[in-house]
């Protein structure tokens, strides 16, 4: 019998689990459909530029023992950033074909920064606007990431 509630219990959570990975998916995929130009794209190239996210779901049922609870919590979010990331890539790639503004992506480094005056906060924006205008200024478009 306590088997039984077991099994119960470990399938419960499985298909907890998977919906949970299904759902963090569709969010993702809906970061990247509003992109500016994901309307414009083709069948296929918006199925090449979604194709990572079918990637980063386990592939697996809610009543399968493997793989074990553990690798479909941790294994996945970091499957699922690198599946986002790719898409965006992807992306950029086709908007910036044939005679398209490039799509550049730049990383402001902006984690962790510490400000502690007004006059940080401005030294802060002088070196964003500058960083994003050498790009513009490059007839680049610009993604920051």
């Amino acid at each position: 019998m306590w088997c039984w509630s077991i099994r119960v219990a470990y399938t419960s959570e499985r298909q907890r689990l998977l919906q949970r990975q299904e759902q963090d998916a569709e969010l993702a995929r809906g970061r990247v459909k509003l992109r500016e130009g994901f309307s414009t794209l083709t069948g296929d190239q918006s199925h090449q530029v979604l194709r990572p996210f079918a990637r980063a779901v386990t592939d697996t049922t809610a009543e399968a023992i493997a793989p074990p609870l553990v690798a479909l919590k941790e294994p996945f979010s970091l499957a699922l950033g690198r599946a986002e990331d790719q898409a965006n890539d992807i992306l950029d790639e086709i908007l910036s074909a044939g005679d398209k503004p490039l799509i550049t992506r730049l990383h402001l480094d902006l984690r962790n920064r510490e400000l502690q005056s007004e006059a940080d906060v401005e030294a802060l924006l002088d070196e964003i606007r500058k960083r994003l205008l050498e790009q513009i200024r490059a007839a680049a478009r610009v993604r920051l990431t």
